[in-house]
């Protein structure tokens, strides 16, 4: 008999970060930065500041599925 050796190609789909920014009033963000460690996008997602009137995210994009992991408004 012969034996068919089957690969099975299994990949955990990327994981990418975004840190967006925008304005309080016109509800739209904009990506200030796009990174996949998640201990540089949260540090980073910390140290900005942000002003009155704005308001700040960060998402896990992970293949089609998107999750808001932090959201601040000012």
């Amino acid at each position: 008999m012969l034996y068919e050796q089957q690969e099975l190609a299994l990949t955990a789909p990327k994981v990418i970060w975004r840190v967006q920014i925008g304005r309080y009033t016109k509800g739209c963000y904009q990506t200030k930065c796009s990174m996949e460690s998640a201990a540089q996008a949260i540090r980073y997602y910390h140290c900005i500041n942000i002003g009155n009137g704005y308001k700040k995210r960060l998402l896990k994009i992970e293949g089609k599925d998107v999750l808001v992991v932090a959201k601040q408004v000012s």
